[in-house]
């Protein structure tokens, strides 16, 4: 788990995603909350997600706002299972 910052007003986490045979536990849960309580003091902290997931990120308070990226055209391999 972490989080870029700039070490002044902002934190970015680009990537929380749990493997499918580990889904189900809270693992998520509890990593999310971790992951906000270490930004807390941040002006902006933006744990980023795919759209599909702007609701279960609504659950901790954050804010759905639009942004812009660039993605390869392939999964990352741990995105495979």
């Amino acid at each position: 788990m972490h989080a870029i910052c700039d070490g002044v007003a902002a934190g970015v986490h680009p990537w929380l995603e749990v493997v499918p045979r580990r889904r189900g536990r809270g693992i998520d849960t509890t990593l999310m909350r971790r992951i906000l309580h270490s930004l807390r003091h941040r002006y902006v902290a933006d744990p980023l997600c795919d759209p599909p997931l702007t609701g279960y990120q609504r659950r901790f308070g954050l804010d759905e706002m639009p942004v812009t990226g660039l993605r390869a055209p392939r999964k990352p391999a741990a995105a495979n299972g």
